[in-house]
């Protein structure tokens, strides 16, 4: 799990997916206040989570059209399962999310 550079506290699992979600935005840490930016690697991780989830969704779409399962169109069933696999996934990604102190002097 993440945590603060100065004080090594842990910083909170919805606090992490907060950042995330609103376009990679700094947090405080709650124990000593120091504001924290999230690294480079949090970009490279999502978007990886993204390409995984399109393939697969592709993938698993193909089959199910092609088993007759289901009969709706097959880029609505990929994207629908792009999305479930995609945002499931990136639940798995958030503890490996680092974040750094920011400099103060920038």
């Amino acid at each position: 799990m993440a945590r603060c550079s100065k004080c090594n506290e842990t910083l909170s699992y919805g606090l992490v997916f907060k950042s995330f979600a609103f376009n990679y935005r700094n947090i405080e840490c709650s124990n000593c206040g120091t504001v924290q930016e999230p690294a480079m690697r949090n970009r490279y991780l999502v978007a990886l989570v993204i390409v995984l989830g399109l393939i697969s969704g592709a993938i698993i779409a193909d089959y199910l059209v092609d088993s007759a399962y289901i009969s709706s169109p097959k880029w609505l069933i990929s994207m629908a399962i792009n999305l479930i696999l995609s945002f499931a996934l990136l639940f798995f990604i958030i503890p490996c999310m680092k974040f750094e102190k920011v400099d103060s002097t920038k």
